[in-house]
């Protein structure tokens, strides 16, 4: 009798090997299909099992793309100077009869260079949060197996929930809620310069309101997952090590082999999501790369821009164009809390104590 149980569960153990074996093949090549195209074009070429050769890839990537991105901020960049001297002149001209007039037709002329069409800052955000956010429904659940099939089912299962939650709440708060506020603000902005009165308060609220909803969305998540894994991590060890207790007690003279198989399996099944995680994160970075290299320089672009056109154009327009910079910081950090949130994920997986 002990012969047949012996028999079977060492078929089973040799079934576990060879299944995750497979599984690991699978998984990863359903992460490579899931990536955002960006990462793809990133990482064409690397060996995504070494971490080396996938980030020499990004940084090469980055260094020959920087010049096209540099080439077209110069250009948008040259525009906005070329507009403010436009409106310098045209207010020299008609003297103190049509300032209104000459500051809306710079306004809605810098607006509409910077923030119309899909190439703006905006959309290249919102653009990275839907590829992000898809791929995170991709790699979180695939983490996920991953890790539970190593033993960690309950803190596994408990952290996916908390991370699929918020960084659903963070895209669909993303859409409805902040790019709307950060268009606000734009429009704020837009309006005090050519109108003044409250509108620039107005636009310090907004500003405000997004900012504020961003850091404790990310704050929020950060300290829930913490205290989640605390609760959860101990219970996964307990039931992995009275499994293993259990296995060794039952088969007094091979029990201890076949625990020490079945811990083989285990960390096979660790180094699977191991190599998931990797791959996810670095996934993450080359989507981000090129996406936050051009809002950077648009940032720096229109900073650099306000305090150009400010001896020409007065403060009115100057700081129409500052606040440009100010909504691409904006959205930089809405792109920068969303990749935050899905690496803190990725690790809070990686790291379940079993």
């Amino acid at each position: 009798m002990k012969k047949k149980a012996l028999f079977c569960l060492v078929f089973i153990l040799i079934i576990a090997i060879t299944s995750v074996s497979s599984y690991a093949e699978g998984e990863t090549g359903d992460i490579e299909r899931a990536m955002p195209g960006l990462a793809r074009e990133a990482l064409e070429g690397a060996d995504m099992g070494d971490p080396d050769s996938a980030l020499e890839s990004i940084w090469t990537h980055l260094k020959e793309s920087a010049g096209g991105i540099l080439s077209e901020t110069l250009k948008r960049g040259f525009s906005v100077i070329a507009i403010t001297l436009f409106c310098s002149a045209a207010g020299t001209v008609y003297d103190d009869k049509m300032p209104d007039i000459v500051n809306l037709a710079g306004v809605l002329a810098v607006v509409t260079l910077c923030v119309g069409g899909s190439g703006s800052f905006i959309g290249l955000g919102r653009e990275l949060l839907d590829e992000l956010d898809a791929f995170g429904k991709v790699l979180l659940p695939t983490l996920t197996a991953a890790a539970a099939s190593g033993g960690a089912v309950t803190s596994a299962a408990a952290k996916y929930a908390v991370c699929a939650m918020f960084t659903e709440i963070l895209a669909s708060a993303a859409n409805s809620v902040i790019i709307p506020l950060i268009y606000a603000y734009i429009a704020a902005s837009a309006g005090s310069a050519v109108f003044g009165g409250g509108l620039e308060a107005a636009a310090k609220i907004v500003k405000w309101a997004a900012v504020t909803g961003m850091t404790l969305l990310v704050l929020a998540f950060t300290l829930y997952i913490t205290m989640t894994g605390v609760i959860t991590g101990s219970a996964d060890a307990a039931a992995v090590k009275m499994t293993k207790t259990a296995i060794s007690s039952m088969l007094p003279v091979v029990g201890s082999i076949i625990s020490d198989a079945a811990s083989a399996v285990l960390n096979g099944a660790q180094m699977l999501k191991s190599t998931i995680g990797v791959m996810g994160m670095t996934a993450i970075l080359a989507a981000c790369g090129l996406p936050v290299l051009r809002m950077g320089m648009d940032h720096l672009l229109f900073k650099a821009a306000a305090s150009l056109s400010k001896p020409l154009a007065g403060e009115k327009l100057s700081g129409m164009i500052g606040a440009l910079g100010t909504a691409t910081g904006m959205m930089m950090g809405l792109c920068g809390s969303m990749a935050i949130m899905l690496y803190i994920s990725v690790i809070s997986i990686m790291k379940v104590v079993t």
